[in-house]
């Protein structure tokens, strides 16, 4: 942990960092989206149906189906997992995941937590990117228009702001409008899971159980396309990493100042 010499205040500013990241993320988690099954692949699945022609036995698709939330739900989650976002906030991602930092103990658990605070730094993730034309006549930017951008100009000017949004929307669809915000949606609610998990394994006391929902908290990399670093996986300390009595040290441990609540995070 952090030396609070540095700074007398960072202790109870981190712990009350903390404890507003836990409430938020209960809602966020708690919310019917993130309860839905479909919630761990929002946004990323194609569902295709292959065509094979008898004579030349080439495939093609004969059909493509995305699955789809409703718009509701998806604009309550945003709403209560923007907050993350917003570098105004206290409760920014990044600033949540060096508070994580400083309560850390082990290896594992500073660098999953610097690693969780690069991450909200560089969402919204692009996945695909939209390329459309009239009559040979390029209607999109070149390279075409990424699905987080399509989502994030859906989010800004359909949702929390009125926000012209024509320049990047004026050729998209409703229904890749709807995908491009789940993804986006989807990315949130499975950071904020993956960061629950982290202030639970640095401070048990104030988050005893992570908030259940439809995925776990490796479904961000999932989702991402990647995994955890085995080496990295844990982030609870070893028996010699534990005091004699089974403790975790005290840069942990002594600082505990509140109840534990064992339904769930305070």
């Amino acid at each position: 942990m952090s030396s609070s010499s540095e700074d007398p205040n960072l202790h109870e500013t981190s712990l009350k960092r903390l404890r507003q990241a836990l409430k938020r993320s209960e809602a966020v988690l708690s919310t019917r989206l993130a309860q839905d099954p479909l919630a761990p692949e929002l946004g990323t699945l194609w569902h295709l149906t292959m065509q094979k022609n008898t004579t030349t036995g080439a495939m093609k698709v004969a059909a493509l189906r995305r699955d789809t939330v409703d718009r509701l739900l998806l604009e309550q989650a945003a709403t209560y997992a923007r907050v993350f976002v917003l570098k105004k906030e206290p409760i920014y991602g990044p600033k949540v995941a060096r508070s994580i930092t400083y309560f850390a103990v082990t290896e594992q658990q500073k660098f999953l937590s610097e690693q969780l605070g690069r991450m909200w730094e560089e969402q919204p993730f692009p996945r695909t990117y939209m390329m459309k034309s009239d009559g040979g006549t390029p209607l999109t930017p070149p390279g075409g228009i990424s699905d987080s951008s399509i989502g994030d100009r859906v989010l800004y000017s359909e949702i929390v702001h009125a926000d012209d949004a024509s320049s990047t929307l004026e050729h998209v669809s409703d229904e890749d409008r709807e995908w491009a915000l789940s993804s986006l949606v989807g990315d949130w609610i499975a950071l904020v899971a993956h960061q629950q998990w982290l202030i639970s394994s640095v401070r048990p006391d104030l988050c005893p159980a992570p908030t259940p929902w439809a995925g776990d908290h490796k479904t961000i990399f999932r989702r991402l396309g990647g995994r955890v670093d085995e080496e990295h996986e844990s982030t609870t300390p070893t028996e010699q990493e534990r005091g004699e009595d089974g403790a975790r040290p005290e840069s942990s441990q002594a600082h505990r100042d509140g109840q534990v609540n064992p339904d769930g995070c305070n």
